[in-house]
């Protein structure tokens, strides 16, 4: 379709300048003449077409529709050539210089974007910058154009990707299966994980591009750097397994990270580490160039809240498996290794900010000075608890970091440990997160154990500490609003860079132990029944007064970080649902105080009536 120009040469009638030719044809004058001209060149090209035009006529069909219906079947038949045929470069460009002013025609784009995408390598500059120019034709093309696109300009490909990265840190969903401790669900969370829309998205537009894939790696880097959030950790682990998944071995070839990441993947799938893969895992280390490894990139993978859990709860496994009074000398390089791996997660930000990182130190004489303390509690939980299988059972389930889910008989545990953590051991957890780690994985199993006292021992400590795992109370009084949690919603203050993964921690530790009570009734009815406890005991009316460690613990955290307020809710709801079942249970067969009875009913109402109270602040 087209009209002669005054050269002779043919001229597409279609776009901004088919607009402009019909404009110059109509104002030479004979209106009437030019549109008759232009019936006859712009006619059905076909043997008997006045014929056949003459009888649509008589049959009340206007030229209009008729031409539209044309216009179908040869858009149709166009879309099958290409897709059809495979052609030369001559015949390509060929076939381009007669479609690509279609890429004008909002109807007629998806004919040259079909072709291009064919032989995306052959796309001509200015069809380059004329995609460039339209966010409406770019958003049509397909990533094989996008893709060649992208490697010419390297801030088109950054405005696509960098958005998908921020959606994947800010998403609620995957933040909070990322602060679960305990590893019961870590391989469906990874699955979950792998099936993300934003991860499919990132995974989809790099396809199997090296290039694009290494500008990924680097804009997560960047992300990491400007945020220190550990969710950067979990895409990076992520992406590298995507493309391992996908077989992609030319670009997990080119990754140095991938022999970290493929067995320390396995590990936290099946929340095992055993022989076979700390034997990976340090030969991993012992074949990179100590001179030139990347330990910033390592870091990064190992900040990740999966692999730091996974290592946490393999120094735990370690600790349990040392008979007590036996020392650790024979044992340093067991536990000395991971907890300089877990370092290095927790050191990544620094890390990934020096142009030349180097392994970090860690303090063995502190550190060991610290387990061997731990240790003790860990044996005290354990005789607590009583004894479930035989050693190498019980040895096995603490390699796996797990521990079996209590019988239906067990009872909840709230007696306080008679021996307090020392000074010594307060003031390592106080300076380092590696100790704070470790701890918050062995108080999740004793809250899995329903060893409620051993919690209670140590949440004090923590609860006291808060200020300084965040920073510093001077930096946490600002935006706060009240004085406490059950009456106001808070303004979490800032954190510092420094100690971002610190307050993501602290989120996880009081996330882990909300959800493992309010997944049992024995521990949910326990645990208010020692509330109400001290409820009666002091004889007021502020809960935030409340003696009772586990409520200090939510009310300082809730008072500096939403996660916690927000888990505070969660618990007082469920301890309303067991109150309300309680009360309109007749005869009721949830066996003693431990099995989910509530002994204060009056108290229990009192506490929970503070629920109400936050949830109408609140809106």
């Amino acid at each position: 379709m087209g009209s002669v120009d005054e050269d002779g040469s043919q001229q597409p009638l279609v776009g901004a300048a088919g607009k402009e030719q019909i404009k110059r044809l109509m104002s030479m004058g004979k209106p009437k003449q030019v549109i008759e001209n232009f019936r006859n060149d712009n006619s059905l090209d076909m043997p008997a077409a006045d014929a056949v035009y003459t009888l649509l006529d008589s049959l009340g069909h206007t030229r209009r529709e008729v031409h539209q219906k044309a216009l179908e079947s040869i858009i149709i038949a166009a879309q099958n050539q290409i897709q059809r045929e495979t052609f030369s470069y001559d015949k390509h460009m060929e076939f381009l210089a007669k479609i690509r002013h279609y890429l004008e025609v909002p109807q007629l784009q998806h004919l040259p974007l079909l072709l291009l995408a064919k032989q995306p390598q052959f796309i001509p500059d200015d069809i380059f910058q004329s995609i460039r120019s339209s966010p409406e034709l770019y958003e049509k093309c397909n990533f094989s154009i996008k893709r060649q696109l992208w490697h010419q300009d390297h801030e088109l490909f950054r405005q696509h990707i960098l958005p998908l990265i921020k959606k994947y840190a800010s998403d609620e969903g995957l933040t909070v299966m990322s602060r679960e401790i305990s590893g019961n669900m870590a391989g469906a969370f990874t699955l979950k994980r792998r099936e993300s829309g934003l991860l499919m998205d990132i995974v989809n537009a790099i396809e199997g591009d090296l290039r694009l894939y290494m500008q990924t790696l680097g804009m997560v880097r960047e992300q990491f750097i400007e945020t220190n959030d550990p969710t950067m950790g979990t895409l990076r682990l992520d992406l590298v397994m995507a493309m391992h998944n996908k077989g992609l071995s030319d670009i997990t070839g080119d990754d140095i990270c991938y022999g970290l990441a493929w067995p320390l993947d396995a590990c936290i799938i099946k929340q095992l580490m055993d022989s076979r893969r700390v034997l990976e895992l340090q030969k991993y280390f012992d074949r990179i160039d100590r001179d030139s490894a990347p330990y910033g990139e390592i870091a990064l993978i190992l900040c990740s809240p999966y692999s730091r859990h996974v290592l946490a709860q393999y120094i735990l496994s370690l600790l349990i498996e040392i008979p007590l009074g036996s020392g650790f000398s024979y044992r340093t390089s067991e536990w000395k290794w991971p907890s300089l791996m877990l370092t290095m997660g927790l050191l990544a930000h620094n890390l990934t900010l020096q142009d030349q990182p180097e392994i970090p130190k860690i303090n063995s004489k502190m550190t060991r000075k610290f387990f061997e303390g731990l240790q003790k509690y860990i044996e005290e939980s354990r005789a607590r608890s009583g004894p479930t299988q035989d050693n190498d059972g019980m040895r096995k389930r603490a390699r796996l970091g797990l521990q079996d889910s209590p019988r239906s008989d067990t009872v909840v545990t709230m007696e306080l440990s008679e021996n307090k953590p020392s000074e010594d051991m307060i003031a390592f957890l106080e300076s380092k997160e590696l100790a704070r780690q470790v701890l918050y994985a062995f108080l999740v199993k004793c809250a899995e154990r329903l060893d409620f006292g051993m919690i209670n021992t140590w949440v004090s400590a923590i609860g006291n500490m808060v200020p300084t795992i965040l920073g510093g109370a001077d930096k946490l009084v600002e935006g706060v609003i009240g004085v406490g949690v059950f009456q106001d919603s808070p303004v979490q203050p800032k954190v510092d860079l420094e100690y971002q993964i610190n307050a993501f921690e602290l989120d996880a530790f009081v996330q882990s132990l909300v959800s493992n009570i309010n997944g049992n009734n024995k521990a949910i009815a326990a645990n208010l029944n020692s509330i109400c406890r001290e409820m009666d005991k002091q004889q007021s009316d502020e809960v935030d007064g409340i003696d009772a460690p586990l409520v200090q613990l939510l009310i300082q955290t809730s008072k500096v970080r939403h996660a916690a307020h927000e888990l505070t809710i969660a618990f007082l709801t469920s301890s309303t649902q067991l109150l309300v079942a309680d009360f309109n249970t007749e005869h009721n067969d949830l066996g003693s105080a431990n099995s989910g009875v509530i002994d204060n009913k009056e108290s229990a109402v009192h506490l929970s009536s503070y629920r109400k109270k936050v949830l109408v602040k609140q809106h």
